[in-house]
């Protein structure tokens, strides 16, 4: 199994660049295989970029990025600048983006998300095979173009999805699916969603890489944290649809309680996210926390994170929890040093 980080707490709720260069490079040294940095605040490429100068193993790229705010063929010859930067580290985790806090308040229209998607990844992968792309879509039109300098073919394209379509994109056209769920009753409707994308394309199932990505803490008093995390799980809620939400016992009124009470900014600054929590608490039970979070001791979190094994995922990506560096460094030594060594 492959272990990875990042989260908006990584690379975004920094007082400095260097912040994310540091635990990059810690990272690499703790044994990681993968570093994931967001495409929000600072410029994920000179982050990615910055950190793949300060480090010669580890695997790098946006964790992720969006079809709005770049062109997929910008987003191409980036992506592959910094693979032959790299020496071929590069990957590529693409979705839809913050529709709720940037794409939308960039004055972009956010629907069709999951088609916008799937031109963003047709485009960038013809361009990394070398071709000349002509592409006539819904949402882009590129003509006669072709990337001016050799590039890898094969670099890794993530699809982050929540929903059924993004899901099912993510299954048609992307190399593996990055997924922020634990329920089994909700990752069968996930699985299901992805079948049917590989479907729609004739590929396998198999062949994709299921990547989890999830928030972890690993501590002695589990029950005394879900106050704190029921801010995070109501945040992932409001990102989640109504038909997975169901299964967890969330209904379509409760949904729009939590949305109605949404403060703008709570999932980056620290007291709206409080504010939100308090708000959110009657409707976000511990059941919903544990399917957005893994949280327990060292035995504990090994076991969720074998269930996931089990359950067909390859990856496991762990969601910084903490802005403070020296909470940061904490959770990354933890989770490398306890519970790494027991899936390799």
């Amino acid at each position: 199994m492959k272990f990875g980080f990042g989260g908006v707490h990584l690379s975004t709720t920094v007082r400095h660049v260097e912040e994310v260069v540091t635990a990059i490079k810690l990272g690499e040294e703790l044994g990681y295989d993968y570093a994931w940095l967001s495409d929000r605040t600072r410029d994920t490429y000179v982050n990615v970029t910055a950190a793949a100068l300060a480090t010669s193993r580890i695997k790098i790229g946006p964790g992720v990025t969006n079809p709005f705010t770049r062109h997929p063929a910008v987003t191409a010859r980036a992506i592959a600048t910094i693979d032959e930067l790299s020496g071929g580290r590069a990957i590529l985790g693409v979705g839809a983006g913050n529709m709720v806090e940037m794409t939308r308040d960039l004055g972009y229209d956010v629907t069709k998300g999951a088609r916008r998607v799937e031109e963003m990844v047709q485009i960038i992968r013809q361009l990394l095979e070398g071709r000349t792309v002509d592409f006539d879509g819904e949402f882009f039109k590129v003509k006669g173009l072709k990337l001016g300098f050799k590039t890898r073919p094969d670099v890794q394209i993530y699809v982050s999805a929540q929903g059924p379509k993004m899901l099912e994109t993510a299954g048609a056209v992307g190399d593996a699916v990055i997924i922020p769920y634990t329920s089994p009753e909700i990752l069968k409707a996930v699985f299901a969603s992805i079948r049917q994308g590989c479907d729609r394309t004739g590929k396998k199932f198999e062949d994709l890489q299921l990547k989890a990505w999830l928030p972890v803490y690993i501590t002695e008093h589990r029950a005394d944290i879900y106050e704190t995390l029921r801010a995070y799980a109501a945040l992932m809620v409001l990102l989640s649809p109504i038909s997975f939400l169901e299964k967890i016992g969330i209904t379509r009124e409760a949904y729009d309680v939590i949305k109605k009470g949404y403060v703008k900014g709570s999932h980056v600054d620290a007291k709206l996210e409080e504010e939100y929590g308090r708000r959110a608490r009657e409707y976000i039970t511990n059941e919903i926390v544990n399917t957005y979070v893994l949280a327990g001791n060292t035995q504990e979190v090994i076991d969720q994170v074998e269930k996931l094994r089990k359950l067909g995922f390859a990856e496991f990506g762990l969601w910084v929890p903490s802005p403070i560096p020296a909470e940061k460094r904490k959770i990354l030594t933890e989770f490398a040093e306890k519970i790494i060594p027991h899936f390799r």
